[in-house]
């Protein structure tokens, strides 16, 4: 665990005890930290409110890991007969803090063309591509999304939350819907 511990001398203050710091915070794994500011012993000169000990603490909540990746749909490495929508799970969720995914971007990249998706969580939800309850769904051949045939696809998704926090992930997937060539071969008689 890092330890960011350190004084900050605050002096001429304004009159209404109103001040701030910046913590350097970038060593720090994600989580809860608490915070105190205190008044030396034998300051007289500068009280935080009449009457208190000098003390006050507050809770810090660090977020320093990006979104997190589940299992995609189609499956990496996969070969699936028919067109059908690319799903990724993307969360937020580090125990006690409450950030969200505020950015998304995908490109499908195929043998002929590469399109790219720029994502607003709050609002795709129109046009084939969508993110909701944690899930964006990109649906070929759905509004401005093209469809999709035959051959080998490369999806690279970027996710970013609400503080800033990047990751990336990309998989590979193949379309093979053309039938099977069946030859029936009789015994001779």
């Amino acid at each position: 665990e890092a330890d960011i511990s350190g004084t900050d001398v605050i002096e001429n203050n304004n009159e209404d005890n109103e001040y701030s710091i910046t913590l350097d915070v970038s060593r720090l794994d994600s989580g809860s930290y608490d915070v105190a500011v205190f008044q030396e012993d034998g300051d007289t000169e500068y009280t935080i409110t009449e009457g208190d000990t000098g003390e006050r603490s507050a809770e810090l909540q660090v977020d320093a890991d990006g979104p997190v990746f589940g299992n995609e749909t189609p499956e990496a490495g996969t070969t699936v007969t028919a067109e059908q929508d690319i799903v990724v799970p993307i969360t937020d969720d580090e125990e006690g803090i409450e950030t969200g995914v505020d950015s998304v971007r995908a490109t499908v990249t195929s043998d002929a063309e590469e399109i790219t998706f720029e994502i607003d969580p709050e609002t795709a939800n129109t046009d084939g591509v969508s993110f909701s309850n944690n899930e964006l769904t990109i649906s070929p051949g759905t509004g401005n999304v093209p469809g999709i045939s035959d051959g080998s696809y490369t999806v690279d998704v970027t996710a970013t939350d609400d503080v800033g926090n990047s990751n990336e992930t990309n998989f590979q997937f193949n379309i093979d819907g053309a039938d099977p060539d069946v030859d029936f071969v009789t015994p001779d008689e």
